[in-house]
């Protein structure tokens, strides 16, 4: 029987890193579901002050602001995973020209995510009203432990902004029509 330093044999350090690498198993997937939970609650957040940032611009200085994913040709898109650009939208026309001033902007979404919106655009007049560009935004990421983590605001046409709720409690929230948040 060999003794290491303190008296202890092999088979005891043995059994030590044995719980040690237990433990390390264990955790991680645990650590890792955490950390994603909390990317989306910031990714979430992210999405939400620019919106409210969006409508704010547009009645402090009365210019329309608008919200979108934009294609190669700066054209509002319907890929709400894309890059999202919020940017003075002098014209309404949800194209990013050159005289328009880029406000802030939210890197694209990986592929645990699906970001959605019913338009191409979320936009605002200098009254702050989204007109035509009301709907439902949903945001949905997967952890690696199959979990969803999932977040929806709702846009009226005066440009009040409310968040989803899980209403029928099953873990995901609904849009206005009542309809689960989509997941990947």
């Amino acid at each position: 029987m060999t003794r290491f330093a303190h008296g202890t044999t092999l088979t005891e350090l043995m059994v030590v890193i044995a719980i040690l690498a237990i433990a390390a198993f264990t955790i991680a997937p645990a650590t890792t579901s955490i950390i994603q939970k909390q990317l989306a609650d910031r990714d979430v957040s992210l999405v939400h002050m620019a919106i409210a940032t969006a409508r704010s611009r547009a009645i402090l200085t009365q210019t329309p602001h608008t919200l979108c994913p934009l294609d190669s040709s700066k054209h509002c898109s319907r890929n709400w995973n894309n890059e999202l650009t919020l940017f003075a939208d002098r014209n309404r026309n949800r194209t990013l020209d050159d005289d328009d001033t880029v406000v802030q902007r939210i890197t694209d979404a990986d592929n645990t995510v699906l970001r959605s919106y019913n338009r191409s655009a979320i936009s605002f007049g200098a009254n702050g009203f989204a007109g035509g560009y009301n709907g439902s935004f949903s945001y949905c990421r997967t952890t690696s432990m199959g979990q969803h983590k999932s977040a929806a605001f709702i846009l009226s046409r005066i440009g009040r902004l409310r968040p989803g709720t899980d209403s029928d409690n099953n873990g995901r929230v609904e849009l206005a029509n009542g309809q689960d948040v989509e997941c990947p």
